[in-house]
């Protein structure tokens, strides 16, 4: 068989009889390919042989012999190359499928190879700037995020320090720690635009994350304290309410405890009284 190891395709747009080169590709193992497409073909053939023959011998042996006919010699057709080119909208040209084979044979897929043109990047070249890309992607990325740390830990400065600065929070921090602390939130504000003004996006999260848990912190103590008085509203009426269901129970006809189990249960309630007025 005579065929080129390799295949040239190349895509021309005629304009006035002018053939202007748009693009061009590289199928670089066809001869691999065709040879293996013509091994097929004989492995085929030599299996229908097999299977011919494996029948024959299966006949009656008391049959009478038929005359040998020649052998039918079996075919091999060389296969051929198939492709398949998608233009699109904006003028780009992709080959989506290239094959080899015959119709009635598998097809194997070819290699295809876009060939750049001289005005367009090496493959090195087209690496080094995805590279590159990849950096300036990673440098806007940590920009918008360290904006946004930078902020939230400024505004987390203010916040705390209007928080600290109500009289009525006084209680849930003490004067010395709140003094303390409101000029340590002068100095870090200060901070902000001098040496902290070019950190990284981690050193403002972690100093606000450490803001934020000290703040929640004091808010809890509010919280618990000014829900104090409620709970304590609420546990002396479910006390008298245990006094009381005590009390209609054993007026009840069907009451059967003992006095000295009520005396249990009354003690009880006793002790619960004394500790928590204590």
């Amino acid at each position: 068989m005579n065929y080129n190891k390799n295949m040239k395709l190349e895509i021309f747009r005629v304009d006035d009889e002018n053939p202007i080169l748009l693009d061009t590709f590289l199928l670089d193992d066809i001869a691999t390919q065709f040879d293996y497409e013509l091994a097929q073909q004989a492995k085929d053939a030599e299996k229908a042989k097999k299977k011919a023959a494996k029948k024959s011998n299966s006949t009656d042996e008391e049959a009478a012999p038929e005359p040998e006919t020649e052998k039918e010699e079996v075919k091999i057709v060389n296969p051929k190359v198939k492709i398949s080119i998608e233009f699109s909208r904006s003028g780009y040209i992709l080959v989506t499928k290239a094959t080899v084979g015959t119709s009635e044979s598998r097809r194997s897929i070819l290699n295809v190879k876009h060939v750049r043109k001289d005005t367009q990047l090496s493959e090195e070249g087209l690496r080094a700037a995805k590279s590159r890309m990849k950096w300036y992607a990673k440098r806007d990325d940590d920009k918008i995020k360290t904006d946004f740390a930078k902020n939230e830990f400024e505004s987390s400065i203010y916040t705390m320090r209007d928080w600290l600065r109500e009289d009525e929070n006084m209680p849930y921090v003490g004067e010395a720690i709140r003094d303390a602390y409101i000029e340590q939130l002068t100095e870090w504000e200060d901070w902000l635009y001098d040496e902290g003004a070019n950190q990284n996006y981690s050193t403002y999260e972690k100093m606000h994350k450490n803001m934020t848990k000290d703040l929640d912190s004091y808010k809890a103590r509010q919280v618990a304290h000014e829900g104090l008085e409620v709970f304590k509203t609420s546990t002396e009426v479910q006390l008298t309410k245990y006094k009381s269901a005590l009390k209609a129970a054993q007026e009840h006809e069907d009451f059967g405890s003992t006095d000295e189990e009520v005396k249990d249960v009354e003690d009880k309630i006793s002790e619960v009284e004394t500790w928590f007025a204590e």
